[in-house]
């Protein structure tokens, strides 16, 4: 499926003129969806950019965050594809590329001899910490203009976005 990025975004008198066609039409919260969706895709675009810089990609990135976090760099692949909320079949394909790069190894599981663990390599742990603070330092870009109390009131409302989504799938 192709992302399309709609640039000739409809006006609130256009989507007014909508309203005998459509009486449920909420011309303001379409076009903040509408601008909420382009910097989405803004943000998205700017952090694959980056991504591809550093030879990473999205997936490959969560799953080291993932295993960053862990006291000992290790996940079994069924805990990393719950906190990935992906497939296990997806965190093999995954963790095959990461395995080539030498950003991570199978280590056998002593309790289990079926299954292994994912772990971190120096390696994957030095890409990550070079990596970070590049990633942090275009986090904070992105959100300079916002005074502390807009962050706090904008995971506000993105949470009250979060429940109206909920709701829908329900």
């Amino acid at each position: 499926m192709t992302d399309l990025d709609l640039r000739d975004l409809p006006t609130k008198d256009l989507l007014e003129s909508y309203k005998e066609k459509f009486p449920l039409i909420d011309s303001t919260s379409i076009l903040l969806f509408l601008d909420f969706q382009k910097v989405s895709r803004e943000m998205t675009h700017s952090f694959n950019q980056l991504f591809e810089e550093h030879d990473l990609t999205e997936a490959k990135f969560t799953l080291l965050m993932l295993l960053y976090r862990q006291p000992n760099y290790c996940l079994l692949p069924s805990e990393l594809a719950e906190k990935a909320g992906v497939k296990r079949s997806t965190i093999t394909g995954i963790v095959t590329g990461l395995i080539k790069k030498n950003w991570v190894t199978k280590i056998a599981n002593s309790i289990d001899k079926r299954s292994f663990f994912i772990c971190l390599t120096s390696e994957g742990q030095q890409k990550l910490e070079n990596f970070l603070p590049i990633n942090y330092s275009l986090n904070s870009r992105m959100m300079q203009h916002l005074a502390e109390d807009e962050k706090e009131q904008f995971h506000y409302l993105l949470e009250k976005i979060r429940q109206g989504i909920l709701e829908e799938a329900n």
